[in-house]
């Protein structure tokens, strides 16, 4: 599908390949997690998810917020996502892209008609690093 660390324009363009699908009444999920950083999570994994959220994953939860709010057009979306995602932090919240990957083919497939609009479901973090997110997107 891509390379390793290309960001998350490839998961756009392939969430987009598959967007006719919703017109015909599949439901389109994606199923991963904000950050999914082992290494990190198990400085903080004790058995109990009382550690407070730690601040690189505040900031990642944030920028991808930001992204998907400030930005006027479904290609800007992407540019943000992708700077956001390629950058130090989107690496540490993603050494791996297999729970990025999700995210951008579930955003990719709402951005058929018109600037996609996110509804934030739900919004935590779990054991400290472990960022999760529920969101809808629609267009």
């Amino acid at each position: 599908l891509h390379e390793h660390g290309s960001g998350i324009k490839p998961h756009i363009e392939l969430g987009k390949q598959i967007a006719a699908l919703r017109h015909e009444g599949y439901l389109i999920i994606g199923s991963g997690a904000e950050t999914h950083n082992f290494k990190e999570f198990f400085k903080y994994v004790n058995g109990q998810d009382d550690q407070p959220a730690q601040p690189w994953v505040i900031e990642w939860k944030s920028q991808i917020r930001s992204a998907l709010e400030n930005a006027s057009s479904n290609e800007e979306i992407a540019e943000k996502l992708t700077k956001v995602s390629t950058s130090e932090l989107g690496r540490k919240a993603h050494p791996a892209d297999d729970h990025w990957v999700p995210f951008g083919v579930a955003l990719g497939a709402a951005m058929d008609k018109g600037v996609v609009k996110t509804q934030y479901l739900y919004e935590g973090v779990e054991f400290a690093v472990g960022g999760m997110g529920v969101y809808a997107f629609s267009s």
